[in-house]
């Protein structure tokens, strides 16, 4: 399946989506969903890290399960 079927939202874009729908903006909640860590959530979020495409395929996927909207 190709993740950017559902959406057209960017990686960054769709990791803040994320973040602000399905965790309430609390980078912690996000990175444990994602088996992340909070920091580098953190940095992909300001840019000073890209978001590498397994990270852009659970971002979808948990949106998916979750009922989270992203686009």
């Amino acid at each position: 399946m190709n993740d950017q079927q559902n959406t057209q939202c960017e990686p960054q874009e769709c990791l803040q989506a994320l973040c602000d729908n399905g965790f309430e903006g609390d980078f912690a909640k996000t990175a444990l969903a994602l088996g992340r860590e909070d920091t580098e959530i953190q940095d992909m979020l300001s840019g000073d890290m890209p978001v590498d495409s397994d990270l852009d395929m659970k971002v979808h996927g948990l949106a998916q399960e979750r009922g989270i909207d992203i686009s």
